[in-house]
């Protein structure tokens, strides 16, 4: 009799802990985000993506919330753009231009770096680097060199289905580190 009394209680005690973390979850959401799906705590809306045609889930949502509209990925939030015109709108903004503060852009890479740098650090280093390929691209046509490696795969392996992205990615490593 006092065993039951103890499994009632126990069970009592770990549902009401459960539901005071959800409350306190849902208390501390971000309110000021755009509309979107009801999402988990720490799974967000990971499972409510087609895992095979992620592309497809975003745009229901985008059908059902609009073009602007906010995702849980795990506990980071997200919002989600569906409409070329205000993407450009707001990636046009200095405020919406930063990186998101990931492990590598602010852990690894400190915020240098072409990649992982931001506001006027990355536009003098892009700056910089596109001075730089000009002076070592002057007078070399690119996309001929780009041509003539496909076109010589292509005409070795004529007889195989063929998917240039390897050959192409093989192609652009290789020539990055001729330079």
């Amino acid at each position: 009799m006092l065993s039951d009394q103890i499994d009632v209680t126990s069970v009592a005690l770990i549902l009401s802990g459960f539901a005071g973390l959800f409350l306190l979850w849902f208390a501390h959401r971000n309110r000021k985000l755009p509309p979107g799906p009801f999402s988990l705590p720490w799974l967000g809306n990971l499972l409510s993506l087609d895992a095979e045609a992620p592309y497809l889930s975003l745009a229901k949502f985008a059908e059902k919330f609009g073009k602007v509209y906010s995702l849980q990925f795990g506990s980071v939030p997200c919002i989600v753009i569906s409409d070329a015109n205000i993407m450009k709108e707001v990636f046009s903004l200095e405020n919406a231009s930063g990186r998101a503060p990931l492990y590598l852009t602010h852990g690894i890479m400190e915020g240098y770096g072409l990649i992982c740098s931001e506001g006027k650090f990355w536009k003098e280093q892009r700056l910089w680097v596109s001075g730089v390929l000009k002076q070592i691209l002057k007078g070399r046509d690119i996309g001929a060199e780009i041509g003539e490696v496909v076109c010589n795969h292509l005409e070795e392996n004529l007889d195989l289905w063929l998917d240039p992205a390897p050959v192409l990615a093989h192609f652009i490593g290789n020539f990055m580190n001729k330079l």
